[in-house]
C-alpha cells in the first residue's frame, strides 16, 4: 500500500515536470506521447529505473555544456547520449 502511494506521488512529480517547458520532464513527456508508451516503458527503454527517470524529469533543461555534463553525471550517462535524447548540441567542451 505504501509503495503504491509513493509511486502515485512520483507520478505527480513527473506530471508537474511535464507541464514545465523549462524542465527535462517536458521533453520526455513529448517523447512519451509521440511514442505512445508508459513511463515504465520509457524508463526501461532508457535503461534506468523509474526513480532515476523521475530525477531526470525534475532537472532543468541544460543551458550550457557544463549543465549538460552535470545532469549526465547525475544519472550516470555519457553526455552525448543525454544531448541526443534532449535534442541539444554537445561540443565535448564544458563551458563552450
Amino acid at each position: 500500500m505504501l509503495e503504491a502511494l509513493w509511486w502515485r506521488f512520483r507520478s505527480l512529480d513527473m506530471d508537474a515536470a511535464a507541464a514545465d517547458p523549462y524542465l527535462v520532464g517536458h521533453r520526455l513527456a513529448q517523447l512519451l506521447q509521440a511514442q505512445n508508451i508508459t513511463p515504465e516503458q520509457q524508463a526501461e527503454a532508457l535503461g534506468i529505473d523509474r526513480e532515476r527517470l523521475t530525477t531526470l524529469c525534475s532537472c532543468r533543461l541544460p543551458r550550457d555544456q557544463a549543465e549538460l555534463e552535470l545532469i549526465a553525471a547525475r544519472i550516470g550517462w555519457e553526455v552525448g547520449r543525454l544531448a541526443g535524447l534532449l535534442g541539444v548540441h554537445y561540443t565535448g567542451k564544458a563551458g563552450s
